[in-house]
């Protein structure tokens, strides 16, 4: 069924003007330009407190922008709109309108409102973006978004001078916190390792510095992934990445990556032995990143989880209202119970239930663990038709839903609406609702 019969050629200059348009959205809603300089790169109990009161401006042109982009896409793009959904698709419909539901039962429901309304605007772009551009092209596009708002990053700790990668507590945030950079960041890696596994179409110009450029572009990313320090993200990336260099490889390249893998762990521990050294200390310190003074309870995620636990008992099946948990007097008491400031639950798991139950919980990890199936049985499809030219996004969803399920046990970015949400949302939609109508290997980039 094809609901809209109007049709725009996509191309490269459409892809990078995209991107570049996604960035600046999503830098006007969640972005800092000073987080490098806040001691802990977020805004403080006061600054959030004023925000669920009030309407930022930014945050309302960037909406509206939003709103622009979906009916953009929606209107021009060649894609035919398919029921391909399955449980993952019912998920997802039942995970978009279960937010704005929640406006009966919120305890601010014009907060729950305006930010129902955000998150309901991204998926709408989402889907624009799905109908507009192809799998290929979305994985270039989540690839640009990423490394503009990144160079805008860098550029903003240069200016403010707080770019210092050689003090032992620096940690890279750009203009966002450094949790949220490192999962940005990790998704621009995964987009380049999918890119280079999954080239497409040889020829044209640039062909010949296509590889080279984004095996630059993704040692730059995971080296400043590194320096954000967030060990849940490090971690998600290093695993993502090498379930998804896995899972392109054929049989023998399969065989000859697992057996090089254990066999360098295995020459690593027979070399510190040998050396007579005892790198315990020294291996749990790299793997904390110089920051293992809280290992022993997550860096006082556990504190934070056990105050939150009668908070979810008291709503379990319905909640507080979508994302309106967090009011000021609700930070003060927690602030006061746990003792030390935190502004949010580290846990995608609690910041759902606290905001749309134990059932909305339920439905994310049905989103992430069925979109990777789907999203695996996709690649064998495409293994089977396309070879290496075949569309990346499977492999690429695959990798991003990976990244997401790993940092959604430590931190609640995936549970707000972020340019990282778009990513995932607009994968998933491909695979469900908008997908590309022929093997991407016999068509163009």
């Amino acid at each position: 069924m094809n609901l809209w019969t109007s049709g725009w050629k996509s191309g490269p200059g459409t892809t990078i003007a995209v991107a570049i348009l996604i960035a600046a959205i999503y830098y006007g809603i969640e972005h800092l330009p000073d987080a490098s300089t806040r001691p802990d790169y977020a805004p403080d109990a006061e600054t959030m407190g004023a925000a669920f009161e009030q309407v930022d401006v930014r945050r309302r042109l960037g909406v509206l922008a939003l709103a622009a982009l979906g009916a953009a896409g929606l209107w021009f793009g060649r894609a035919e709109a398919r029921w391909n959904g399955g449980l993952v698709g019912t998920a997802l419909a039942a995970f978009t309108v279960l937010p704005f539901f929640s406006v009966l039962w919120s305890d601010a429901p014009g907060v729950t409102i305006r930010r129902s309304v955000v998150f309901g605007l991204s998926l709408w772009a989402a889907a624009g973006l799905c109908r507009l551009l192809s799998g290929r092209q979305l994985v270039w596009a989540a690839l640009v978004a990423v490394c503009v708002q990144f160079g805008v990053g860098l550029l903003t700790e240069l200016f403010l001078g707080t770019f210092r990668p050689w003090e032992s507590d620096y940690r890279f945030a750009g203009t966002i916190h450094p949790n949220m950079q490192a999962l940005q960041l990790g998704v621009g890696v995964v987009a380049s390792a999918v890119l280079l596994l999954r080239p497409g179409r040889r020829g044209g110009r640039w062909s010949d510095f296509r590889g080279p450029l984004l095996c630059a572009v993704a040692a730059a990313l995971l080296l400043f992934c590194l320096l954000t320090k967030s060990r849940t993200s490090v971690g998600g990336v290093i695993a993502a990445v090498a379930a998804v260099a896995v899972f392109l490889s054929s049989g023998p390249t399969k065989n000859l990556l697992a057996i090089g893998g254990v066999g360098l762990a295995g020459a690593v521990i027979v070399v510190l032995l040998l050396t007579g050294l005892d790198p315990t200390d020294d291996i749990r310190d790299a793997a904390m990143m110089g920051r293992s003074e809280d290992a022993g309870s997550l860096s006082g995620r556990v504190q934070i989880w056990d105050a939150l636990d009668p908070y979810v008992a008291d709503r379990p099946l319905l909640g507080y209202g979508y994302l309106t948990f967090w009011s000021e007097r609700r930070l003060y008491a927690l602030h006061s119970e746990v003792g030390f400031k935190f502004a949010g639950a580290h846990s995608a798991w609690y910041e759902t239930a606290l905001g749309l139950g134990i059932p909305g919980a339920i439905l994310l990890a049905t989103i992430l663990l069925g979109g990777m199936s789907r999203a695996a049985s996709a690649e064998l499809a495409e293994q089977r038709v396309g070879g290496t030219g075949g569309s990346p996004l499977p492999a690429f969803l695959f990798g991003v839903l990976a990244l997401a399920a790993l940092n959604s046990l430590l931190e609640a970015i995936i549970a707000d609406v972020r340019l990282t949400t778009l990513v995932m949302y607009c994968g998933l939609g491909k695979a469900t609702f908008f997908p590309d109508a022929r093997s991407e290997g016999r068509r163009a980039d």
